[in-house]
């Protein structure tokens, strides 16, 4: 007798009925609205990996912004990793900066610094001057190829300041001290 009863006041008219899908329709539309806006935000929002990480070695050390731009869009660890894979991550410890115009930089791609290279800053352009061209061979050294010192004819060239190269390599290959 009560299953009776149950079914009975479970039983809807058919006003009812439509009423009901018609709830159940727009409470279906909500849902799939708010979980697309959800995920397309989910999706959105996802950090992209940095390419470059640019950082001050020192708290003594104030990073130039148009320096930090100009180092976060370099592309050199783009093919670091080979074809197929996640590219590397440029990285770009700034140890010196002199008169907003010269930075002396330790720089590796994602996992290891290899060597420092020098940016200058001329006709409101940063560059790079690469290692080969800036440093002198160090003769003993565990590399040959990577030197210790700058030439002094690059240091010449750029008037690039003692307080961020003390000393130089001349022409005739003897240490000098850099009188810029």
């Amino acid at each position: 007798m009560a299953k009776a009863s149950l079914k009975k006041k479970l039983k809807l008219s058919k006003k009812q009925q439509k009423q009901f899908r018609k709830l159940l329709i727009t409470f279906g539309i909500g849902l799939a609205g708010f979980m697309t806006g959800i995920l397309t935000t989910v999706v959105l929002n996802r950090p992209e990996p940095p390419r470059n990480l640019v950082w001050a070695a020192d708290i003594e050390v104030s990073v130039p912004k148009d320096l930090r731009k100009f180092l976060e869009n370099q592309s050199d660890c783009q093919q670091y990793r080979g074809t197929d894979s996640p590219t590397g991550v440029g990285l770009w410890g700034v140890y010196q900066t002199s008169k907003g115009r010269f930075a002396k930089i330790a720089y590796g791609c994602s996992w290891s610094l290899s060597s420092y290279i020098m940016a200058i800053k001329q006709d409101d352009q940063w560059q790079l001057l690469q290692p080969t061209e800036y440093f002198a061979p160090f003769k003993d050294g565990v590399s040959p190829a990577q030197g210790a010192l700058p030439y002094c004819s690059i240091i010449e060239k750029y008037k690039i300041p003692k307080d961020i190269e003390s000393f130089c390599i001349s022409n005739d290959n003897k240490a000098q001290s850099n009188d810029f």
